[in-house]
């Protein structure tokens, strides 16, 4: 037995997986998941997504577990107990995980969190984009000024203030965003807050850079690539064609880098553009030794059907294929790029320490729909109004699909507002869900030949 990833300790907000009980008073946990490939030999990756822990056995090993073969003091036991793999017979996991939903939507914080809309409007016209149907508004200084005062009274609540800019292209409001930052200062002088962004990156010059780095002050920026050159330059329909997105990209993933910023890279992937991953990659190759820039394939999704992204059944080829192009290319994704963790933190829809604010002050649960007034739950100016819509993302009920899934404590019960737009492309399930197939074969490839007495892999 091998422990590939260790078991985290959370035994002060999960007693019940945690706690020293004998062999024969527990149960294995419904939130394990194991599995086994034929032709890669006779060895199993056994997941527990409570604690993280993910461990490599071979057969017998494997029905020993199932079977409870161990005495109170086995070492194998006290290891897979302290991993969480094992419960009391007697426990309702799907209640014990309602409540633990519940503890940490309510549980105190000392940072308030804001996704902002400065702009709705885009200088692209990306055909998978969430808001290409959405009206371009542009805030004004008076909805600035209110969305100051709103964070200020805010923050007398709170020690630290994440921002997080968003539309449309929130660069298009960049001088809007600077001002926001100031009079923040100016009324809260001794404020602790920072910054992060998605965009396109086409209007970061020298002088936005400077605003980023010494306003903002941003910590994160979000980009997206769809394609190789073209085909990229292509998808994203600019406005202005003048500009070389992809290459613009480029440029300045490697300016935001040398000023100690985390580059969020996202590659945008359909059955389209797998074929263009290999040479984007090769392009991206000299960031990826840098610890601040983080790389990731992302299948497009819609709420219509479209035959070009993959359909879920699809996610498991599509694993396999992009992570073979990844090792190609020397890129080897560890355990924790491949495994989610247990989500600790609800998203920011059902949490009460986030909200969304829209160009035009509105307040929103979801960034997903924050141009929807029909989904506004209040205003900058009156505050947040805890109505019909704010308790249909507060709703910590899980529905019954959702009991009894081993996958339920890295997924919290799915995606709310995903759940109102089904389609064969769009579910508010975790992704991972659909590709652990191959998540466990690329991990059966490179970890196999690790198998020997209990050991932890670094």
């Amino acid at each position: 037995m091998t422990f590939l990833r260790n078991g985290s300790d959370y035994s002060l907000i999960l007693p019940e997986y945690f706690n020293k009980r004998l062999p024969e008073d527990v149960k294995l946990s419904q939130y394990t998941y194991h599995y086994k490939h034929a032709l890669i030999g006779n060895k199993i990756v056994f997941y527990n997504f409570i604690s993280d822990a993910i461990i490599l056995l071979n057969k017998r090993e494997f029905d020993s577990i199932l079977n409870f073969d161990f005495s109170a003091d086995d070492e194998r036991y006290l290891a897979l107990q302290k991993a969480g793999f094992f419960t009391e017979k007697s426990v309702d996991e799907s209640n014990v995980f309602q409540k633990f939903q519940e503890h940490i939507r309510k549980f105190p914080s000392d940072a308030f969190k804001a996704v902002i809309v400065p702009t709705s409007n885009c200088n692209a016209r990306c055909d998978y984009c969430i808001s290409k149907n959405n009206p371009r508004i542009d805030m004004t200084i008076e909805t600035a000024n209110s969305v100051v005062e709103f964070l200020a009274n805010k923050m007398n609540f709170y020690k630290e203030l994440f921002l997080t800019w968003y539309g449309g292209e929130p660069l298009l409001q960049h001088k809007l965003i600077t001002v926001i930052c100031n009079e923040l200062q100016a009324k809260k002088p001794n404020i602790n807050y920072s910054s992060a962004f998605s965009s396109n990156l086409a209007f970061l010059t020298e002088e936005v850079l400077e605003e980023i780095v010494k306003v903002w002050r941003t910590r994160k920026v979000n980009v997206t690539f769809d394609g190789f050159e073209l085909e990229h330059n292509t998808r994203k329909k600019y406005v202005d064609n003048k500009n070389n997105g992809y290459q613009n990209n480029l440029r300045c993933i490697m300016k935001l880098l040398e000023r100690n910023i985390e580059v969020h890279c996202r590659y945008n992937i359909d059955k389209k553009n797998v074929s263009s991953l290999n040479a984007v990659i090769k392009d991206l190759k000299p960031f990826f030794k840098n610890k601040k820039f983080f790389f990731f394939v992302s299948p497009l999704r819609s709420e219509e059907d479209c035959d070009s992204y993959y359909n879920l059944s699809e996610y498991n080829e599509m694993m396999l294929q992009t992570s073979q192009i990844l090792i190609d290319n020397d890129v080897r994704p560890s355990i924790d790029n491949l495994v989610p963790r247990l989500r600790t933190k609800l998203c920011l829809a059902k949490s009460e320490h986030c909200v969304v604010i829209g160009p035009e002050g509105s307040i929103f649960r979801c960034n997903l729909s924050c141009l929807n007034l029909s989904n506004q739950t209040g205003n900058v100016v009156c505050g947040i109004e805890k109505n019909e819509t704010y308790n249909y993302f507060a709703n910590s009920v899980l529905r019954d699909e959702c009991k009894f899934c081993s996958f339920l404590p890295i997924c919290q019960g799915g995606c709310p507002e995903q759940r109102r737009s089904r389609s064969k492309t769009n579910i508010e399930c975790t992704k991972f869900k659909f590709k652990i197939d191959a998540v466990s074969r690329i991990i059966l490839e490179r970890y196999g030949n690790l198998l020997s007495s209990c050991k932890i892999l670094k």
